[in-house]
């Protein structure tokens, strides 16, 4: 079943004005696939089933949800992100590393939500098995690998993980003491992953200068910037988790929570 939430993020106030009767400024969001059969999403509390949804925007807006109309959006199951593997011809060892990427988001999403963080693993998840999904049309057209995910969760209509998507290579906004987020926990996964193998940021590091940044000083600079960037969201991620960076492949390596899925082998 696909499934529907609401965005935490911007969620308009009623006394700002919104829905039918006011003037919001941004349109209400319309569903894009007539053929889903039920929404489920939580709304002040309560959770909404509709079947046969084929609703647009006024319609929401008449049974409830009202200036939360437009904040829905949709997260592919995991089934869903492996189809979108196949139909985007992501190689296997990509799969293989997005995988494994998917697997230490989990386990660092579920444990800030043990830690009372407010983070959708459910998006985190998909974000993360879905974070290469531009590689393959990277490699024939040397464009950014990120800029081509984004666009291509767009043209899927998959508008929450888009923007995870586009930061998992370099974070674009970022604060030490600010809020915690899908994306900061994708964009750290990613970067302890090397292939399929969980390894430390410097190993990482040394991969990735090895691999881009061999007699290119601008761009090794640019590099070690990133990763100095990615130490300071493992320190923000870490003081909320009971487990240590160090131990993060042993952690891993006995966590149970992955949610198994049809083409997930590991």
């Amino acid at each position: 079943m696909t499934r529907f939430r609401h965005s935490r993020e911007a969620c308009p106030r009623p006394d700002r004005g919104a829905g039918i009767q006011g003037n919001h400024p941004r349109r209400l969001w319309t569903p894009a696939f007539a053929g889903v059969t039920a929404l489920e999403t939580f709304y002040r509390g309560i959770i909404l089933n509709t079947t046969a949804f084929k609703l647009n925007g006024d319609q929401i807006a008449g049974i409830g949800l009202g200036p939360w109309a437009e904040e829905i959006k949709m997260i592919p199951s995991i089934q869903e992100c492996f189809d979108l593997m196949d139909k985007y011809h992501m190689l296997e060892n990509i799969k293989a590393h997005s995988v494994v990427v998917a697997r230490v988001t989990c386990l660092i999403a579920q444990g800030l939500r043990e830690a009372e963080v407010d983070i959708s693993v459910e998006m985190a998840i998909a974000a993360a098995l879905m974070h290469d999904i531009g590689k393959t049309a990277s490699l024939k057209s040397g464009q950014d690998h990120s800029e081509i995910g984004r666009q291509i969760c767009l043209e899927n209509h998959l508008d929450e993980i888009a923007p995870i998507v586009a930061e998992h290579v370099r974070l674009r906004s970022y604060t030490l003491n600010g809020d915690y987020s899908e994306k900061e926990i994708v964009y750290y996964s990613d970067k302890r992953v090397n292939h399929d193998k969980i390894v430390n940021l410097d190993e990482r590091l040394a991969y990735i200068l090895g691999r881009y940044g061999r007699n290119q000083e601008q761009l090794s600079q640019a590099i070690k910037r990133n990763f100095s960037l990615c130490e300071e969201v493992q320190e923000k991620l870490f003081k909320k988790l009971k487990f240590s960076p160090e131990s993060l492949s042993v952690t891993v390596d006995g966590f149970t929570g992955f949610p198994l899925t049809a083409g997930f082998e590991g």
